[in-house]
């Protein structure tokens, strides 16, 4: 996510700085994750798992000769760090 999106963070309005709009977009893609209200535990755990999800599909997608196998595994752990259940079963 991060190495492919460096091209579009790279050309943003120069207003903002870098790191305070990746913290604006994380907290965004935090608040998806979390209930309303979510403690700092819950965010934290939300943190952890995009951010950890993100390198490992960096890290992994060179390695799986099966791209779906890879999204598979991926979604399966994010949900499990995010202490989630998927909306519906993917066939």
């Amino acid at each position: 996510m991060l190495a492919q999106n460096q091209a579009a963070v790279a050309s943003l309005a120069s207003a903002k700085e870098r790191g305070e709009l990746f913290r604006e977009r994380m907290d965004a893609l935090i608040d998806l994750l979390t209930e309303p209200g979510a403690t700092l535990r819950e965010q934290v755990r939300a943190a952890a798992c995009l951010t950890g999800v993100s390198h490992c599909c960096m890290m992994y997608q060179h390695r799986s000769a099966d791209p779906a196998e890879l999204r598979a595994a991926l979604m399966e752990v994010a949900l499990e760090l995010a202490d989630a259940t998927p909306a519906h079963q993917p066939s």
